[in-house]
């Protein structure tokens, strides 16, 4: 084989299914090679950044390693922007991009750069394949940085190379990669001791507890505690579930955040959230994490357990005395129901323009309770996060780079790798603009993704907190465009709602038309409710 062919043939014996990426000079025989192999499929984008989204979201989703490649020069620095949203959310990506020919690396031929200097500051792992030879070496140092250290990683290829013969053969699966972490006895009783001594306890999970939903549901029903969920918690535990007390941070509700504020002690299980401004620092933590480096990481704990939350809850609920605390519970109960009620006016149909909370209420009725909901980034997400309950869905976002664009690209790679799941893009009109490009993607595809547009004309977020500070907000304004124009020249059906009344209907003809579909609903541009704010 050649280094294209090695290549392909080494990623599809890896289990790599699809690498999402746009055809450049560079990278020309790689492209062939995956065609002429029949998997892994390639997947043709309009846009670098959009690939990484991609394979980013691929990545988060099915918990697998996803590739994504570009060429050389401007290619290569726009895979830069997904990449860093994989590495910070710590999911394996790996990169593939062309190089200039070995004998042009250093001088100042068009498009060349040292990737590996540039690389190095956003991955865990870069480097260049110099020769044939280095590359049945060289790609499984990457691979086993993606899988033991939760990162993305990046080779560069130079374009002389690709068809150069590797006389090596691949290498097998190696299972034992992704091997999880199970701690000693002895550790999980230690924590099992430090939650018997807490009066008023509460769960934090994230998208990390996903793996154990059962287990949690009856932890939190053994040691009376009530659950507050991270926005990747959503789906984790029934949103309607009486112990469910709702989201925290600018996200969550005041009744998570009154909760935190009282309680005593805090097992904080599959996510590193820990918003200081809407959290207690003082609050006794135990954390159960995947990753040795993510327990602690925002905020110090009295105990930490290092495994998959499926492994350590079950032995925990055996070591946790049981608990009866009817009056936390109580107290936990009226708070959400006080805060339920302050919000009820946000979920009434009502304008045009319609408030975000009806959208986001109305959008759950309408979607399937496992289906999978992609959130861009904006002010769309703070209201989501609030009124969204959530049954076994899934929510994608971009949670530590937190980079405009995602949605749709993270819809397209969800749709793709989760044949027959229903996908959501719910975006606002400021990331609409920086990815509407992949909406001829969707088409192409003719994945069944159904995207719904919170259409405020500004960069909400940014207008909201430059309005509360007295600074001149004009330039947040987003241009207004006829989405459903764009939509449908695109190859989408499309839908605007032109009055609150109209917006079940509409989202129901979306999501059953069966194909590619966007609604565009005027909202206000008014920010949510301040969680920390819990009267009036």
């Amino acid at each position: 084989m050649n280094v294209a062919q090695y290549l392909v043939e080494q990623l599809r014996v890896w289990g790599v299914q699809r690498v999402y990426g746009l055809v450049g000079d560079a990278i020309l025989d790689f492209v062939d090679a995956l065609e002429k192999a029949g998997g892994p499929c390639f997947v043709a984008v309009r846009h670098e950044a959009s690939a990484a989204f991609m394979a980013s979201a691929e990545a988060k989703l099915s918990g697998r390693p996803a590739c994504c490649t570009a060429t050389t020069g401007p290619g290569a620095v726009n895979l830069l922007n997904g990449l860093a949203d994989a590495a910070l959310d710590q999911v394996p990506v790996l990169a593939i991009t062309g190089q200039s020919a070995r004998s042009r690396i250093g001088t100042d031929q068009k498009q060349y750069f040292d990737q590996q200097r540039l690389f190095s500051s956003v991955v865990g792992f870069s480097q260049l394949v110099a020769a044939p030879e280095a590359l049945p070496a060289v790609l499984p140092l990457a691979w086993r940085a993606m899988l033991g250290e939760g990162t993305a990683a990046h080779l560069s290829v130079p374009m002389d190379l690709w068809r150069a013969e590797v006389k090596a053969p691949v290498r097998q699966e190696e299972p034992y990669l992704g091997a999880r972490h199970h701690p000693a006895i002895d550790v999980v009783r230690g924590a099992a001791h430090r939650m018997g001594q807490s009066a008023r306890p509460v769960i934090v999970c994230g998208h990390g507890a996903r793996t154990a939903r059962e287990a949690l549901i009856a932890l939190a029903e053994r040691w009376q505690a009530p659950i507050v969920r991270s926005l990747g918690g959503i789906g984790v535990v029934p949103g309607h579930h009486p112990l469910v007390v709702g989201g925290y941070g600018a996200a969550g509700s005041a009744a998570s955040h009154r909760l935190l504020q009282q309680a005593d002690m805090a097992l904080v299980v599959g996510t590193t959230w820990w918003p200081h401004g809407h959290v207690p620092l003082d609050l006794p933590i135990v954390q159960i994490d995947v990753r040795p480096g993510n327990v602690g990481r925002d905020a110090e704990v009295a105990w930490g357990i290092v495994g998959d939350a499926a492994a350590v809850l079950p032995t925990l609920l055996e070591a946790v005395e049981p608990a009866s605390r009817p009056d936390w519970l109580s107290q936990a109960q009226a708070l959400r129901r006080d805060w339920e009620a302050r919000v009820a006016p946000l979920r009434r149909a009502g304008g045009p323009p319609v408030s975000p909370g009806y959208l986001v209420t109305e959008l759950e009725q309408a979607i399937a309770p496992d289906a999978v909901v992609v959130l861009d980034v904006g002010d769309h997400v703070l209201w989501f996060g609030q009124f969204f309950r959530g049954e076994q869905h899934r929510v994608l976002f971009s949670g530590t780079w937190r980079s405009m664009g995602f949605g749709i690209p993270a819809a397209i790679a969800a749709a793709l790798c989760s044949e027959g799941r229903q996908v959501v893009a719910l975006v606002g009109d400021g990331g609409l603009a920086m990815s509407a490009g992949e909406l001829s993607t969707v088409a192409q595809l003719g994945v069944p993704v159904t995207v719904v547009v919170a259409d405020n004309g500004w960069l909400a977020m940014e207008k909201n907190r430059m309005d509360k500070a007295g600074l001149a907000s004009e330039a947040t304004r987003v241009p207004a465009v006829d989405l459903v124009k764009l939509a449908e020249a695109s190859g989408l059906r499309a839908w605007r709602v032109e009055a609150a009344g109209q917006l079940p209907d509409v989202l129901r003809a979306a999501l059953g038309c069966g194909g590619p579909a966007l609604v565009d609903v005027p909202v206000v541009a008014g920010p949510p409710p301040d969680p920390r704010v819990t009267g009036g």
